[in-house]
């Protein structure tokens, strides 16, 4: 059963859903497991669920078993969870909580994020008809034990007349953040181009907001992989992100030829992300 959480049953939940939330076989996405995020951060978001969000406590047989925090975004028809928190019975939990958005949003597509470690909500919500849109490591890395290294003159910050030469790489037009949103919003960001024979061959796209540098996009020139490219252009963004004073970046790689690069530049694998869709 999935009841609203109450303003007076905040307090006496609350704790309790953060242990969940860090802890691996339980917890779901945004991560509080990333050394970053706080038992205080996790308090302040959750409030929200008391105000223009919903969180709801599940129970199986009278006790409380899953705390499920989640918004939807009307005019896009899409919903998503802030926690998906379950002890036990997650099978039972996925099930109603599906049912009970699909009721209040339907037509809607619902995303569920979870840590890779948390097999039993995994399976629950393989059973409840979702299915595995992403699956990338989550990496965090701290400036304050970063020493910058070498970047090779190859790597540049984009200039206006680079413009051309960006859109040819970072061509995919179903991605949200394409060519045309980013340019029209250049001050959130910071686009790393690698030149070859006056020819840029790979990009690397960073959005600064806040003091959080978050990269959205390293793309390849024909999608192959080149380990040196990588290293080089995220080299070069480690070192402008430092020198901006960031505190510390987060990070998700799907490729596994990249997890060695990272490591080697000081990243610390938080653990993997799992993505989960279902069309309601």
């Amino acid at each position: 059963m999935l009841a609203r959480l109450t303003e007076a049953e905040f307090d006496q939940w609350a704790g309790w859903a953060y242990d969940l939330a860090t802890t691996p076989e339980h917890a779901s996405y945004p991560s509080y497991r990333d050394g970053i995020k706080t038992r205080e951060d996790f308090i302040q978001r959750a409030r929200r669920g008391l105000e223009d969000e919903e969180i709801l406590l599940f129970r199986h047989e009278g006790k409380v078993c899953g705390w499920i925090q989640w918004y939807a975004i009307p005019e896009e028809h899409y919903a998503q969870t802030v926690s998906f928190l379950v002890e036990s019975h997650a099978e039972e939990a996925a099930q109603t909580f599906a049912a009970h958005v699909a009721q209040a949003c339907p037509g809607f597509t619902l995303d569920i994020g979870l840590d890779g470690a948390n097999a039993q909500a995994a399976a629950a919500l393989e059973k409840a008809g979702f299915a595995l849109m992403d699956s990338s490591v989550n990496h965090t890395l701290m400036f304050d034990r970063y020493e910058p290294c070498c970047v090779p003159e190859h790597v540049r910050l984009m200039q206006t007349q680079d413009e051309a030469e960006f859109r040819r790489v970072h061509d995919e037009p179903d991605m949200y953040w394409n060519a045309d949103r980013m340019l029209t919003d250049a001050g959130r960001w910071r686009i790393y181009l690698y030149w070859q024979e006056s020819r840029a061959t790979s990009v690397l796209c960073c959005m600064l907001d806040d003091g959080w540098p978050e990269i959205f996009a390293i793309e390849f020139e024909n999608d192959v992989f080149r380990p040196e490219i990588y290293r080089d252009l995220m080299a070069a963004c480690l070192r402008d992100a430092k020198a901006a004073g960031c505190p510390y970046m987060t990070y998700f790689e799907e490729e596994e030829q990249a997890l060695p690069i990272l490591a080697a530049l000081g990243f610390d694998a938080v653990g993997r992300y799992a993505a989960y869709r279902k069309e309601l």
